[in-house]
């Protein structure tokens, strides 16, 4: 009869330790997820004030063309709104016409249902994105540009609106 409840005894000691196990690997997993998104934001500006400066000096006519260095974050993207024909941009944009760094939807490859990826895209640089208002009216072309490790941004103006290409 001992034996059985010893038996008991350490199941239960088993289970108990790892249901500990699991939790503290769960922790962890919040813990990292937590500290690179900071890290995405943090670099999200520091990208878009180098970014900023050069669209200032197309925009003020200071030059004509413009080339930055864009380095990071990977997986998200430079996106201009309003974007394309909407009106719609995120709320950290004042004025008319803004500059975003922000992560890309995780649906965004397919481009299956532009609708939900333009929403998500809206919803993610209001929440985790950054910002800069701009005077013009800005274009990233058809799409908005993703960062995949370090590219040069060529920023030129055209027709009274200032275009970011990937270069």
């Amino acid at each position: 009869m001992n034996s059985k409840k010893g038996d008991i005894h350490d199941f239960i000691k088993i289970v108990v330790a790892v249901v500990c196990i699991v939790g503290l690997l769960y922790l962890m997993y919040l813990i990292y997820g937590n500290v690179s998104e900071r890290a995405g934001a943090e670099k999200a500006e520091a990208s878009i004030e180098k970014m900023f400066l050069k669209i200032n000096e197309v925009e003020n006519g200071e030059s004509a063309e413009e080339e930055v260095l864009i380095e990071s974050p990977n997986d998200w993207w430079v996106i201009a709104w309003p974007y394309k024909d909407e009106v719609e941009k995120p709320v950290q944009c004042i004025e008319d016409f803004c500059v975003c760094i922000c992560p890309v939807p995780t649906d965004a490859e397919s481009f299956f249902n532009f609708f939900s990826i333009r929403e998500k895209s809206l919803e993610l640089c209001e929440e985790k994105g950054t910002c800069k208002d701009i005077s013009k009216k800005i274009s990233t072309g058809d799409t908005p540009i993703k960062i995949e490790g370090p590219f040069l941004l060529e920023i030129k103006s055209e027709n009274n609106e200032i275009l970011l290409q990937k270069k």
